[in-house]
């Protein structure tokens, strides 16, 4: 009797799994309009690190297309973009410039809270 439980809640969770695929909200990808323009040392560290979250240029791990994980990455690439988007760096004047990058520093540094977790 308890075998059969098992079996039809690993069914079920199957079945819910796979019903899930379906469901695809997508990622918006607009235009680059303006990338960021400082060293090219920095650039390459952020592009390797940040861009996937921070920026129109995400591409997506194999294993992110893959629901509920795609779901979560698409979470986090959109609170990314909201707080800070490189393809849009052309938009800021350099007071903000500096701001954002003060506020890049105190995040990975000073709080550890970047990149998420997740993304490791």
């Amino acid at each position: 009797m308890l075998k059969k439980k098992w079996f039809r809640l690993i069914v079920l969770i199957v079945m819910l799994v796979g019903l899930l695929q379906f469901y695809r909200p997508g990622i918006p990808m607009p235009l680059v309009t303006g990338d960021f323009d400082g060293p090219p040392e920095i650039k390459n560290i952020l592009k390797t690190s940040c861009y996937n979250c921070h920026s129109n240029e995400t591409e997506l791990a194999w294993f992110d297309h893959i629901n509920p994980a795609y779901l979560l990455a698409r979470s986090h690439i959109l609170e990314g973009r909201s707080f800070l988007n490189f393809s849009h760096w052309d938009s800021l004047n350099s007071n903000q410039k500096r701001t954002r990058l003060f506020d890049v520093l105190n995040v990975v540094k000073t709080f550890e809270r970047m990149p998420k977790e997740e993304y490791l």
